[in-house]
């Protein structure tokens, strides 16, 4: 923010945690931070998020997913659309970045009590069924511990950890869309039936049924009660897998069509009710 009125002017970054109202122009027009916390965790106020991507050096920064409000059925969002809770009816919430391809991760803290889900969907997903509802072509942990798979169509298909989530802990979900293939954590550790799972090397992923054809978001739930999630926009609690990534723009795959009106545009135009009439002033060549 910059106010450029001489004396008065103040320029403030945000980008010292111990002074978040710190003025950086030189005339110690300092502000006086309010009810904002720099301190790490859920509670953080001081968040990565930029409409132009670059390169940070280490995750990239860019748009960051976030819950989306649209879609959020039976679900109330809040702080910045990364905290869920409910209303005591059953539905979801979709991320606002969809993926296809690539290897992402976040984090989910959860408040506590039973009926959570966190997991991953079709962008597809109807809203009003909560991830691993018969035929709603999504994954998801319980923080019963149990993790499900319900196919479009079809039946369920249900892996069971061992391991509950309870108040406080945080739950990492790790999506491998090059190759396939779907982890959760608890507090650091994979879950899984049997075997020694492992993101990072692709070993015994819970699930190796995603799709690497067709748009992927995260996809959630709570009943009666809630939880903070976070894409990258703070640090995250848990190790990150090596190869990686925070769900932001920075991060996704370069598109195909890079300027859309290299492919499409709409032109305006007075008939002229004779053949041979140009149409001029489009970005591309239309046939």
């Amino acid at each position: 923010l910059i106010d450029g009125s001489d004396d008065n002017s103040f320029h403030l970054k945000f980008d010292n945690t111990s002074n978040l109202g710190e003025d950086s122009s030189g005339n110690d027009n300092d502000w006086t931070a309010n009810s904002l916390s720099a301190t790490a965790g859920v509670g953080n106020d001081l968040l990565s998020d930029s409409p132009s991507t670059y390169d940070d050096s280490g995750n990239g920064v860019g748009n960051y997913c976030t819950l989306n409000p649209l879609t959020a059925k039976n679900n109330t969002l809040s702080n910045g659309n990364l905290q869920i809770s409910s209303d005591g009816n059953w539905g979801s919430v979709l991320g606002t970045i969809s993926f296809t391809g690539g290897k992402y991760y976040w984090e989910y803290t959860h408040n506590g009590g039973n009926y959570c889900y966190i997991g991953l969907g079709l962008a597809t997903h109807p809203p009003d069924n909560y991830p691993s509802k018969t035929g709603s072509d999504s994954w998801a942990l319980l923080n019963d511990g149990n993790m499900y798979f319900d196919q479009l169509g079809g039946s369920a298909l249900v892996v069971a950890s061992g391991v509950s989530i309870g108040a406080n802990d945080v739950v990492g979900v790790a999506v491998d869309a090059d190759n396939g293939k779907l982890w959760w954590s608890k507090n650091g550790v994979w879950l899984q039936a049997s075997g020694s799972p492992n993101p990072a090397t692709g070993a015994d992923a819970v699930f190796s049924n995603i799709p690497t054809d067709k748009a992927l978001t995260p996809c959630n739930a709570v009943y009666t009660n809630g939880g903070h999630f976070n894409f990258g926009q703070r640090a995250f609690e848990e190790t990150v897998p090596t190869g990686y990534k925070a769900l932001n723009t920075f991060n996704l795959p370069d598109p195909t069509v890079v300027k859309g009106n290299t492919g499409f545009e709409a032109k305006a135009y007075e008939g002229t009710g004779s053949s041979g009439h140009a149409i001029t002033g489009l970005g591309h060549s239309p046939d």
